[in-house]
């Protein structure tokens, strides 16, 4: 329906927020992209606008973050590509953004190299 959809993206706008906000907090250079039910995390690309800028991310540590969170139980892409579903809530948001902060704390010997 309508107003599953509207929840749906508001879940996608909490996640995009709540990622981008754990990479700051972290000091991590990355951004976050995405719409509606979408994210897309881009490391060691402060900025995105374009094809062109999201093909220059770090691929090393996409992966070894895309391993980390996997490890949480948090399955992406390998390119780092998350969305919601109806089957989330609140709740879920909150639980991957607080496996994503453990994961990003894992891989953080890497992102000091």
């Amino acid at each position: 329906t309508p107003a599953e959809v509207d929840r749906i993206n508001a879940l996608g706008e909490r996640l995009r927020v709540g990622l981008g906000t754990a990479l700051e907090e972290a000091d991590v250079p990355a951004a976050v992209t995405g719409y509606g039910s979408f994210a897309n995390v881009h490391l060691g690309r402060p900025v995105v606008h374009t094809y062109r800028d999201a093909a220059l991310i770090d691929k090393g540590l996409a992966r070894l973050l895309h391993l980390a969170l996997l490890l949480e139980g948090i399955y992406v892409a390998p390119r780092l590509m998350m969305c919601t579903s109806t089957a989330m809530d609140d709740a879920t948001i909150e639980e991957v953004l607080a496996g994503f902060r453990r994961a990003i704390g894992a891989i953080r010997p890497a992102l000091a190299a």
